[in-house]
């Protein structure tokens, strides 16, 4: 199942597990990848690093800091989308009785759903709006910060990843300006 929200508080994807919360299970790994065409093209390494994250959901580059779009550091920014892909809870429950070798397995197939998804909106719909107006769209290259968990709130298995997608496009083709996501079809 995909769910579809706003990113709101940055540190909900890479705060350190919390044992009074609970929602964090201490041996969780908090490892993220950086995926999509707009991610390479921006030099992002493939593990995501939390500061870098951090200034790309704000508008600017992760690794030397400089604007990618007009309204850069604003407090008004729209600055992403967190798409939630959750397991069926069959799925889960399979994954929590499971030997470790058969957790990976299942965690490995459920990436790679993920990232199949994402780059079929990468190629079909991702775009951004460029000159005066907005008038002109063009195809752009994506940059999805992607992080596992594992349990619900409640302490439940519940296999589930969320893709925070930046809201920067990369305009593909000569010039590899940046720019906000036009988002009408990401719904």
């Amino acid at each position: 199942m995909l769910s579809i929200a706003k990113v709101g508080d940055i540190d909900y994807y890479t705060r350190l597990p919390d044992e009074t919360v609970g929602y964090y299970k201490p041996d969780q790994e908090r490892v993220a990848h950086w995926f999509g065409s707009g991610a390479t093209a921006l030099g992002l390494p493939t593990i995501l690093e939390t500061e870098g994250f951090r200034r790309a959901l704000l508008g600017f580059h992760p690794v030397d800091n400089s604007p990618l779009v007009q309204n850069a550091g604003q407090p008004d920014r729209r600055m992403g989308f967190d798409l939630t892909f959750s397991a069926v809870k069959s799925v889960s429950v399979l994954w929590a009785l499971s030997d470790a070798a058969t957790r990976q397995v299942i965690e490995r197939i459920l990436f790679e759903a993920v990232k199949t998804t994402l780059a079929y909106f990468e190629r079909n719909y991702a775009k951004t709006r460029r000159g005066k107006g907005g008038q002109d769209i063009q195809d752009a290259g994506i940059a999805c910060a992607i992080f596992l968990h594992k349990s619900s709130r409640s302490n439940e298995p519940s296999l589930h990843h969320h893709a925070v997608l930046v809201n920067v496009g990369v305009r593909k083709g000569q010039d590899g300006t940046t720019g906000t996501l036009l988002t009408t079809q990401l719904y």
